[in-house]
């Protein structure tokens, strides 16, 4: 499945509707975290975030955390903190694997949709699918 993001949506626009693929961040997203950082995101930028701005909040805001339960900035002590951690993400939950530091989340299959309240096309979520099921065992590429 192809990866459908938000900014291939606005820059293809209404010949993109229909389309289905898969995201790991869609803004439409529908939790009171995701909810509050898009409203934050759109009131400051005028636009609505896409998938690496989801995911760089995601990310640094992770970190921080991180760094504050390692008390420290040192990179041993941080990624020894971070392994087999978990992060309540914008759009649920995350897990650091500690065998190859892979971010284990949530995937999306979405469909690019028309809705009067945005100016460009958005992404339906049809469908959601746990972290386990979207990322490959530990060391491969298999998803057996």
């Amino acid at each position: 499945m192809e990866i459908l993001e938000l900014e291939n949506m606005k820059a293809v626009g209404d010949a993109m509707v229909g389309a289905i693929g898969s995201s790991r961040y869609p803004f439409t997203v529908d939790t009171p975290r995701n909810r509050d950082f898009v409203k934050r995101f759109h009131d400051l930028h005028g636009v609505y975030p896409d998938m690496f701005d989801g995911e760089t909040y995601e990310g640094l805001e992770w970190l921080g955390q991180v760094i504050q339960k390692a008390g420290t900035d040192d990179v041993e002590k941080v990624i020894e903190a971070w392994e087999d951690s978990s992060y309540e993400g914008l759009e649920g939950p995350f897990f650091m694997r500690k065998c190859d530091h892979q971010a284990v989340q949530l995937g999306f299959a979405v469909e690019a949709v028309k809705d009067p309240k945005y100016p460009h096309p958005i992404p339906k979520i049809l469908a959601t699918y746990p972290g386990e099921k979207v990322t490959p065992k530990c060391r491969t590429e298999d998803f057996s």
